[in-house]
């Protein structure tokens, strides 16, 4: 039985127009959200302080702070983390 090789790289398909990219946009508030939860993700695996982590995912230490604790349940959540 011989297996079918596939052609990489894909190119892309036409149906993925600007319009239907646009449905797959976020607020920017959503998107600095996400960066947060990201960050606090970042200090767990790599130990980075937060000075770095908020310049490397270029976010404010005010937002760091409305957002670090708002993952919904199961999302990388920190317990008990401090920094």
């Amino acid at each position: 039985m011989s297996k079918k090789k596939k052609n990489y790289p894909v190119e892309p398909v036409e149906e993925l127009t600007d319009a239907m990219h646009a449905t797959f946009t976020i607020s920017e508030e959503q998107d600095r959200e996400h960066r947060v939860w990201s960050a606090v993700s970042v200090m767990e695996k790599t130990g980075w302080s937060l000075e770095r982590v908020l310049n490397a995912m270029d976010i404010t230490a005010k937002d760091f702070e409305k957002y670090k604790n708002s993952q919904p349940k199961g999302w990388n959540r920190i317990n008990g983390f401090t920094y």
